[in-house]
């Protein structure tokens, strides 16, 4: 497909993504790849996909309000093409609300031309009225889920956590589109060099408070990060800064032999290499092909000599290397909530029944992994998600059942529950244990 309407294109990613439950930085991605749309339309393309997914819930109940028919009864291209519509009229105000219509209107037609006149009608009502529709505080629980798209089961697991204002301070800080943050390839360059290559492309940037290693990116200067010769020759990584701060607590040392359970795409591997010069040995696993090609593609990017890649399957117990390891990453499959702000359909594609089953997965790997560290050696577990579930009652469950292990506090704290806000970064949970 090339020269497709950027719109058009917003539309087939979105329902993608919705109707296969999948990724939606992958499909965006995939799609932009397979089409000519220059940088403004790309901008655009995004923008849409992203504030729907992430205002998916809050467009619902506008749709609901403009149309006559039952919700559940209407066509969901449809559906979409009006969330699309609706969107711009909200949130683009460099979009002319004609425009947001008329466009519309163009992808009902090649859709379905018999709801070009239905989609023109709601918009253009919705224009009108849109002022006038408000949302009750009455209900609080049903405020926050409409205002900022969380099901209300969700709104309520976070005030349970949290309570309703630092609840809100998340939903808020979800609703900010994500900074940029890289991880500089101490191998090939120091940390200071790389922010002045990037400086002199124009780009704003500023070190990281929370890592050693990360730059945060405010402004491109209408560079793609990943087209730039610093990127192509290996001289950081794209990664988030709590990530980061993971292989950091861990702390490896010159010649230790380490293990990254849950490894790919690689990004705490390589830089757990970083960390220790490229001299060691460290084994990289993961629990498919497609996911250790990802890890060997960025292996080879940041020029990285001491990593193995292997598939396993980390709820496997490894008689072959038992006490083994002097250090350990498990980086354990999750929820996912503390990174809503990238992936915004998370919220809709989870339930507490789900968060509960991967729990027992998650102590199935720190079980089997607790086997191969050695006396003395140390081991991180982390996910990017919040809350006590996934989190400190699975390092709590497995303390009450192994004595031999102590927690090595972080901050004079257990454990480290990063919340998405305390830093321009994901939310994340890291916990260090000591094999005694």
């Amino acid at each position: 497909m090339k020269n497709v309407n950027a719109r058009k294109l917003a539309f087939m990613i979105l329902m993608s993504i919705e109707e296969n439950r999948e990724v939606s930085d992958k499909v965006i991605n995939d799609y932009l790849k397979k089409n000519s749309l220059d940088k403004r339309d790309e901008n655009l393309v995004r923008k849409i996909v992203y504030g729907c997914l992430e205002n998916k819930l809050l467009l619902n109940y506008y749709i609901e309000k403009m149309v006559s028919m039952p919700f559940a009864k209407m066509d969901q291209e449809i559906i979409y093409i009006l969330q699309i519509g609706m969107y711009q009229i909200l949130f683009l105000d460099k979009v002319p609300n004609s425009a947001a219509v008329n466009e519309s209107v163009k992808i009902a037609k090649k859709v379905n031309s018999k709801t070009s006149g239905f989609v023109n009608g709601v918009l253009r009502n919705f224009i009108r009225q849109k002022d006038q529709l408000t949302i009750s505080e009455k209900d609080l629980i049903e405020y926050l889920s409409l205002t900022y798209s969380y099901p209300k089961w969700l709104v309520n697991y976070f005030i349970d956590l949290y309570g309703q204002e630092k609840t809100e301070d998340i939903f808020k800080f979800n609703k900010k589109a994500p900074m940029l943050c890289v991880r500089t390839n101490t191998l090939k360059v120091t940390r200071e060099e790389l922010l002045g290559a990037l400086i002199d492309l124009g780009m704003s940037v500023k070190k990281s408070n929370l890592t050693e290693a990360g730059l945060i990116i405010y402004d491109l200067n209408g560079h793609s990060i990943d087209q730039i010769d610093l990127f192509k020759n290996g001289y950081f990584y794209i990664q988030d800064d709590a990530s980061i701060l993971v292989s950091e607590i861990l702390d490896p040392k010159e010649g230790d032999n380490i293990l990254d359970v849950c490894a790919a795409p690689g990004g705490k591997s390589t830089h757990l290499a970083q960390l220790i010069k490229d001299k060691g040995y460290i084994l990289s696993r993961d629990v498919s092909k497609n996911k250790l090609e990802l890890i060997e593609e960025n292996v080879k990017r940041l020029g990285i000599q001491s990593i193995q890649s292997e598939i396993y399957n980390g709820t496997k117990e490894d008689k072959s290397h038992q006490e083994y390891f002097d250090k350990i990453l498990i980086d354990a499959p999750c929820s996912g909530l503390g990174i809503i702000r990238r992936k915004p359909e998370i919220k809709y594609n989870r339930s507490l029944e789900d968060i509960r089953l991967i729990t027992k997965t998650q102590y199935r790997i720190l079980e089997e992994s607790s086997k191969l560290v050695r006396e003395g050696g140390h081991l991180v577990y982390s996910t990017c998600t919040v809350g006590n579930l996934e989190n400190s009652d699975v390092i709590n469950k497995f303390l009450s059942k192994h004595k031999n292990f102590d927690i090595i506090k972080i901050d004079n704290k257990d454990f480290l529950q990063i919340l998405p806000g305390d830093y321009p970064s994901d939310g994340f949970f890291i916990c260090k244990l000591l094999k005694k």
